[in-house]
């Protein structure tokens, strides 16, 4: 993820980009890349919260 890429905007391709993301972490960790796998990490966090708060049914 990019820093101006934008938040997925339907569940299905925000659980897509995640998984993606955390592939992406795995490559860096096996490179030794640590910076590369924070950022990667922080952008599946990013989604995941995207997809439970922001998409996902209203939590009241």
């Amino acid at each position: 993820m990019t820093p101006n890429q934008p938040l997925s905007t339907s569940i299905a391709i925000s659980n897509i980009w995640r998984r993606a993301h955390i592939k992406t972490a795995l490559e860096y960790r096996r490179a030794g890349n640590r910076e590369g796998k924070k950022l990667a990490l922080l952008a599946a966090l990013l989604e995941k919260m995207n997809s439970r708060e922001l998409l996902g049914p209203a939590p009241f």
